[in-house]
């Protein structure tokens, strides 16, 4: 997608409009455009983009987006990629609000064995680009990893969110590892990442039936902790992810959010453009600033 050149106090709007929700998030042109795009289609005058009208109008027309329609216009897939659409249910109890379901879809595919074969992936949903997941093959991979079951890795499939026009909404995906040639998969890592589209934290877990439990290790959100505790799981049936639970915690054992996601595999993805799903988490964060406490 086309990007547009902002003046620099709308560029120094976008970012800090960007980093106030999602601190640990980055900004690149891409990412400006697409924010900004999102925000005229939504109507969302958080950040004044009056003077842009004009070719944020253009650049919908472009790309086929259309004002209160979630995504562009698509053909279904017919390529040999594997799609699911993810419910998702967010539950802050500390404080309590009302949960909320979120959707989005993701793409499954199976990295390469060797680092020589990493590249860009389009998929009918979009692109699996090289920058969006940590591990581009099972040779990178098996470099992190060196024990069992890690080490006996013969197939790691990547279960994520794609890129679309220039952005990615990122916050989790899921590798699934199949060791010693098993057809089904024997462990799993949740990627945890930014809701525009960075990689972040790896958490490995050695069993597929097993739970996590780590340190958050960064900053998604102004109300999360690089020292709060992060507990996850991800149910897998045969060989597909089923449902995925994450908690944090600033006390222990006693979470502040739950979110669990359910997996529907299926040939006519929904795959809502990122841009939206960006613009309506911040919508939510900046919705529960004035009573959900600070990092």
């Amino acid at each position: 997608m086309a990007t547009i050149d902002f003046d620099a106090a709308t560029s120094a709007a976008l970012d800090a409009y960007i980093v106030n929700h999602f601190p640990d998030a980055s900004s690149n042109p891409e990412t400006r455009t697409g924010v900004a795009l999102a925000l005229w289609a939504e109507h969302d005058t958080r950040v004044n983009l009056d003077a842009y009208s004009p070719q944020l109008s253009a650049l919908a027309a472009q790309v086929g987006l259309v004002q209160g329609q979630d995504s562009v216009a698509r053909a279904m897939p017919s390529d040999e990629f594997r799609y699911y659409d993810i419910a998702s249910w967010h539950d802050r109890i500390i404080p309590d609000y009302e949960p909320f379901v979120g959707y989005l879809s993701m793409v499954r595919i199976s990295l390469p064995q060797s680092n020589a074969d990493v590249r860009d992936i389009r998929t009918s949903i979009g692109t699996i680009a090289v920058g969006d997941h940590i591990y581009g093959s099972i040779e990178e991979f098996k470099k992190t990893y060196l024990e069992p079951p890690y080490s006996n890795t013969t197939r790691l499939d990547l279960v994520t969110p794609p890129r679309e026009l220039g952005l990615r909404f990122g916050a989790v995906s899921a590798y699934l590892g199949y060791t010693s040639g098993g057809t089904l998969p024997s462990f799993y890592v949740l990627e945890a990442g930014t809701v525009t589209g960075e990689p972040k934290v790896p958490f490995a877990c050695a069993t597929i039936d097993g739970n996590i439990v780590a340190y958050t290790d960064y900053q998604p959100t102004p109300f999360a902790k690089k020292s709060h505790v992060y507990r996850g799981s991800l149910q897998v049936v045969g060989d597909n992810p089923d449902v995925l639970t994450i908690t944090s915690e600033a006390t222990a054992r006693s979470p502040y959010i739950r979110i669990t996601a359910k997996f529907t595999e299926t040939t006519t993805p929904k795959n809502i453009w990122p841009g939206f799903l960006i613009v309506r988490a911040a919508a939510i964060v900046a919705a529960r600033m004035h009573d959900v406490p600070l990092a």
